[in-house]
């Protein structure tokens, strides 16, 4: 049932889902590996666009694969994690973006949710 195999992906659903029902057309989210597939993934199976930032040289190949199988649009920065979440809060305040990473509070109340059945 979770496409990448990844424990973000029992989460991401639920956030792609309210994200889909308040509007927004892109998700996006930070990443040094499995985040970045499972947002990718959920995305997609929900025909959204997705954004993954990552620091340049910071994430496997394999992983960042992916999300660009998925369909993602990665941007690969020279910083590393903390700035690239830093320009994608940034980003969210300025463009009609949704947020998926851990400090989303959908994607731990559906993970939560996903462990008890």
């Amino acid at each position: 049932m979770n496409p990448t195999g990844f424990i973000q992906g029992c989460g991401y659903d639920g956030c792609r889902t309210f994200a889909r029902q308040a509007g927004y057309r892109w998700v996006a989210c930070a990443s040094t590996g499995n985040t970045s597939a499972s947002m990718a993934a959920y995305a997609a199976r929900g025909g959204m666009r997705s954004l993954v930032l990552v620091p340049d040289g910071k994430i496997s190949w394999s992983k960042l694969s992916q999300a660009l199988d998925y369909g993602a649009l990665t941007c690969q920065l020279r910083t590393d994690f903390d700035g690239c979440l830093r320009l994608l809060q940034e980003l969210v305040r300025r463009a009609p973006v949704y947020q998926l990473n851990s400090i989303n509070p959908f994607r731990w109340k559906a993970r939560k949710l996903s462990r008890s059945n």
